[in-house]
């Protein structure tokens, strides 16, 4: 939803958008990944880019994830946690450190539900909001992408996506 990777023309009327006047961009559905062969580690998230203007850059300058469903390595627990927020009911440990790329880095913030999501009802604004008001996204930036997926570690699995909308 918005600008794809390759930064080509958006799919949509609404981003990019100054994070200072997004649209609502309410996300409904339901998401379920299930593990076949083992182990197996992975992340079912909104992943969303932010670029400086309303031109793309053709790198990342700030990133925010929305996880869902999570199975990490390890302890099963994200590190680097700086707090926690409450968002729509629903508890998340916020996790902050800087991604390092080939030419660049920028700010990562990643919500983790303290109890797995597998029906959303999701408002993504309030989730920017809180990262500005943490100081970890620039709130001058603009919203270029918001993408739904699973990210594998380690492993075989399904994730199934039914009644997705974005809007």
């Amino acid at each position: 939803f918005g600008q794809p990777n390759s930064y080509r023309a958006s799919t949509t009327p609404l981003l990019p958008a100054p994070i200072s006047a997004l649209p609502s961009l309410n996300v409904t559905g339901s998401v379920t990944t299930t593990c076949i062969a083992g182990p197996c580690y992975y992340d079912s998230a909104f992943d969303m880019f932010f670029s400086p203007t309303a031109q793309s850059s053709p790198q990342i300058q700030a990133e925010v994830m929305i996880m869902l469903q999570y199975n990490l390595s390890g302890d099963g627990k994200p590190g680097n946690i700086v707090g926690s927020v409450t968002i729509d009911g629903i508890t998340y440990d916020v996790q902050h450190f800087t991604m390092r790329g080939a030419s660049n880095s920028w700010s990562y913030v990643a919500y983790y539900p303290t109890t797995q999501i597998s029906q959303m009802n999701l408002n993504i604004g309030k989730f920017v909001a809180d990262s500005v008001s943490r100081g970890y996204t620039p709130g001058s930036y603009y919203l270029d992408m918001v993408s739904l997926g699973t990210e594998v570690q380690t492993g075989q699995g399904v994730t199934n996506i039914s009644n997705y909308n974005i809007q």
